[in-house]
């Protein structure tokens, strides 16, 4: 059984790693794709968070909503609250962004922000399985 958790972590892991490497990718010049690459961040984050809680061995709930996801997260580890803020900016790449809309794509610079909140939520949540 700890066998099968620790391999459904890494896997949560290495899909979040799948997506951060995607939106570097698709944010690459000299033809980027913001809103796909954005998309990708919120992913990176998601999976994550779905890893850290995989870990306990309790349900992984199916949202994209990144601030329940870290509210279980901090009930493991009152440290991760420092992501919070993080997961209240990247939520709405889960949608906003994959579907025809009247709202502007966001530019490459939003998009390189996001990716460095991905980043930090991927390498603090890594680094808080590790330990």
């Amino acid at each position: 059984m700890r066998d099968q958790l620790a391999r459904e972590t890494a896997s949560w892991l290495e899909r979040a790693r799948d997506d951060l490497g995607a939106a570097n990718k698709l944010l690459a010049e000299p033809d980027p794709f913001p809103a796909t690459s954005a998309y990708h961040c919120q992913q990176a984050a998601e999976k994550a968070l779905k890893a850290l809680i995989a870990s306990t061995d309790t349900p992984v709930p199916k949202t994209h909503d990144l601030r329940a996801l870290i509210e279980r997260c901090v009930a493991v580890d009152e440290t991760l609250l420092v992501l919070r803020d993080a997961c209240d900016e990247l939520t709405p790449f889960a949608t906003e962004f994959r579907y025809p809309t009247d709202a502007p794509d966001p530019t490459t610079d939003e998009v390189s922000q996001a990716l460095k909140l991905s980043e930090l939520i991927v390498e603090t949540i890594s680094a808080r399985l590790t330990a």
